[in-house]
């Protein structure tokens, strides 16, 4: 399976996905190489090109030129499928990917809210006028899950349902927000390049759940970790930014 970052401006794919900011490797024919997210995808983004936090200031044809590259320049391995992520909105990104792609379909994602409902249904509606099906709409941070069990709707609720109805669409799909509270001190065997990325300042490791053993009520990647020390090949690390401040995991790479 492949995955396309078509988001030019605001490619987020490679932080998600725990790969690094650099190119990806050439073949002989000068083809770029995507690189593999968890040993199943081949992901190519403009996020692997550009360098960390560098703006892409580019008109549309740039943008529609940079898209073309990625798919056209790079070595992509036998695909099943090929998932494009777009952007919000109707630009140039969504143009060029119609007109260089034959898509079998769109899959529209959005949160509840109106103002984010907006974009959902001009883009349904861009896809059905360039005759490309819209397979349904998928409800993105549906709602939060409270320690207690309870449901807190913060965008509002089942505005996607509603609008997949005026759509004439199914809804897929809802996806949560939930704590990630760890159980354990060990968080298993990580390993650079698989699901772990550094940042700049060489002390933050990017840990995506979905790539270690890691015990929570849900793996939502990606986790932050604050190096705490290194020794030998084992580095140990504390989680940013959650209440269990003081659990530490131990990372081998």
């Amino acid at each position: 399976m492949g995955l396309l970052d078509a988001d030019v401006y605001g490619p987020s794919l490679p932080l998600l996905l725990g790969l690094r900011h650099e190119p990806p490797p050439l073949d002989a024919a000068g083809l770029m190489v995507p690189p593999a997210a968890h040993g199943v995808l081949a992901v190519q983004s403009m996020g692997l090109l550009l360098r960390e936090g560098q703006a892409a200031a580019w008109r549309g044809p740039m943008v529609m030129g940079a898209i073309e590259k990625l798919l056209r320049g790079s070595r992509w391995p036998a695909l099943d499928l090929l998932l494009v992520d777009m952007p919000p909105g109707t630009g140039d990104a969504h143009i060029s990917v119609v007109q260089k792609l034959p898509l079998s379909g769109a899959l529209i994602v959005s949160t509840p809210q109106e103002v984010a409902l907006v974009d959902a249904r001009r883009g349904a509606d861009l896809f059905r006028q360039v005759a490309v099906p819209v397979l349904g709409l998928v409800q993105n941070m549906a709602f939060y899950q409270l320690q207690n069990g309870e449901r807190a709707y913060l965008f509002g609720r089942d505005g996607v349902a509603r609008c997949a109805a005026e759509l004439g669409c199914e809804l897929l799909a809802e996806a949560l927000r939930a704590r990630v509270r760890p159980a354990a001190a060990v968080f298993g065997h990580i390993h650079e390049g698989h699901g772990v990325a550094w940042a700049a300042d060489g002390r933050t490791a990017y840990i995506n759940a979905a790539s270690v053993n890691v015990q929570c009520e849900l793996e939502h990647p990606p986790i932050v970790f604050q190096l705490m020390r290194r020794e030998g090949g084992a580095v140990t690390c504390r989680l940013v930014g959650r209440e269990e401040e003081d659990e530490e995991a131990a990372c081998v790479h």
